[in-house]
């Protein structure tokens, strides 16, 4: 069983979804679980899938007591193992599978950074997990200085993307431009990520303010593609900085291969990653990177290497890197090029799967 804690996609989604696929092609039956609502894109990316099931507890801030459902569908599954990816799910798998069940565990953390509460909560029922999977080295930092877990339960398993599939485009890139509504001469500089607090878009929209101020001879355009709570708060500074007509919403994506060729930069400014999916993705195609310097993305981000990094928050150093980029398209792509490389040799999805396989095994005692 792999459990979520929704189905909307993100990272954490994005993993458990090739998880599912990976064990399934194996030949396992397997179930993937969301507490809460069962309508996104995890559930529409894996119910077709011979061999996955899906269910939804439909929990919410008014409905938390449906957390108890998850003993009866356990009672129905009867898994031999259960992978739970971030911290209500973790700990849901740990409380009604490990201790009301003895089925083991593996918990996902997806994050460098928890609030104390949660902290406290994760030590106190890490006994109850077989191994505690981190994604990044930042991750496992975290783990063994605020958690306390010992090397003989960590793992650290960095995230893995198919290179093939985001470098085969469905058409040239002109046509995929030309349906996005963006022309054949403009400089696009792109972003996939939620709307989220966390990934901090508003700092990109005002570094990308800068960067038309400074480049006035380009016609630039961002691309922000991605929902989530944030969108609407996002829309309205776009308007109230004067950039309404530069800058594209399109809502969720999932032909992110077309995304990908439509972009000549990639530039995301979260506040703190796990291992930011999105950026293996946007290194795969080759693109040149400009991000922020956040806990995550400096596991697989090295500064003047395979991107450019500025602080958390700096509007005016992101501005004046992507502006880098820009007037030295030699730099661009040496950084690109590097970054491709070292996502095909370093973080190809099979590795990453076969990781979690292999550490299912083991677990369960059985031979690899």
């Amino acid at each position: 069983m792999l459990l979520t804690t929704a189905t909307l996609w993100g990272g954490a989604e994005s993993l458990a979804c090739s998880q599912a696929q990976h064990f399934a092609a194996k030949g396992w039956e397997v179930t993937v679980g969301s507490l809460a609502e069962g309508d996104g894109a995890l559930f529409r990316e894996t119910r077709e899938v011979p061999g996955i099931r899906t269910f939804s507890l439909g929990m919410d801030k008014t409905r938390w007591y449906r957390i108890a459902e998850l003993q009866l569908k356990l009672g129905e599954v009867r898994p031999n193992i259960i992978i739970a990816h971030l911290f209500h799910s973790c700990i849901a798998a740990r409380v009604f599978g490990r201790l009301f069940r003895g089925i083991p565990v593996i918990s996902v953390f997806h994050s460098t950074y928890q609030e104390r509460w949660r902290v406290a909560v994760d030590r106190l029922t890490l006994p109850l997990t077989a191994k505690y999977v981190v994604v990044s080295e930042d991750g496992a930092a975290f783990a063994r200085e605020s958690l306390g877990i010992g090397e003989d339960k960590l793992a650290v398993v960095p995230n893995g993307v198919d290179s093939r599939f985001f470098q085969s485009p469905t058409g040239p890139r002109e046509r995929i431009r030309q349906e996005l509504g963006l022309s054949a001469d403009s400089t696009v500089i792109g972003c996939v990520a939620r709307f989220h607090l966390q990934k901090d878009h508003a700092t990109l929209i005002k570094a990308f303010k800068r960067t038309r101020e400074a480049n006035t001879g380009r016609d630039l355009k961002l691309l922000l593609v991605g929902a989530g709570s944030e969108l609407f708060a996002m829309r309205r500074l776009t308007e109230r900085l004067g950039l309404l007509e530069h800058v594209l919403f399109t809502g969720f994506r999932r032909d992110l291969p077309d995304i990908y060729t439509a972009m000549d930069l990639y530039s995301q400014t979260s506040r703190r990653e796990g291992l930011p999916i999105t950026i293996l993705e946007a290194m795969s195609v080759g693109l040149p990177i400009v991000a922020t310097a956040a806990s995550g993305v400096t596991s697989v981000l090295v500064d003047g290497e395979n991107g450019l990094l500025a602080p958390v928050g700096d509007v005016k150093g992101v501005g004046d890197r992507i502006t880098r980029l820009l007037k030295e398209p030699d730099l661009a792509q040496k950084l690109g090029a590097t970054a491709k490389q070292q996502v095909e040799t370093q973080y190809s999805l099979k590795t990453c799967m076969d990781a979690y396989y292999d550490l299912a095994l083991s677990v369960l005692g059985m031979e690899q």
